[in-house]
């Protein structure tokens, strides 16, 4: 008669490590434990292992520990415009999120860079502060100058330890 195995994990801090971070997978004594961390959480958590056989429980525990990952911010997108020749785009709204609780958004360093700098060059694209999580974004084209194929700002946010992301 063959035996029944029952294989169960818990965690002392769902915070850290939840329920749907567990995947247990194999069959018989063959088993595998799988421990995906809550996104963007740290800290400690007591993990148990259950094994219980033909009625016959062993339990062993753990601490994990999760280590924080320095995240860059993130940018929210930015409307797509068509500015006409000796135009601007007025200010253009958009958001910087910090990703990590810590990160102070008034030490962000914000660039940009043009597709087509003989029509909008580097230097007239302007950011301006209306927050620290809520910026603005000026473009003006050249004087006289047009194209008829679409120019593409690509607008990078970074951090203060170095970290980037981008949006175009």
């Amino acid at each position: 008669v063959g035996s029944s195995l029952v294989l169960t994990v818990s965690s002392s801090d769902p915070s850290v490590l939840a329920e749907s971070g567990v995947a247990i997978s194999g069959t018989g004594v063959d088993r595998t434990v799988v421990l995906t961390p809550v996104a963007n959480a740290s800290g400690t958590t007591t993990i148990t292992v259950t094994v219980v056989v033909d009625g016959v429980t062993v339990e062993e525990s753990f601490v994990l520990t999760v280590s924080p990952v320095d995240d860059p911010p993130s940018l929210g997108a930015i409307t797509s415009v068509v500015i006409d020749e000796e135009g601007t785009t007025g200010p253009l709204t958009f958001t910087v999120t910090a990703v990590d609780p810590e990160e102070d958004l008034s030490f962000i360093t914000l660039t940009a860079t043009s597709s087509d700098i003989d029509v909008i060059p580097n230097e007239n694209i302007v950011f301006g502060v209306q927050s620290p999580g809520v910026r603005t974004v000026t473009v003006t084209p050249s004087a006289g100058r047009s194209s008829a194929s679409p120019i593409t700002i690509t607008i990078t946010v970074m951090d203060d330890d170095g970290l980037t992301s981008s949006t175009t």
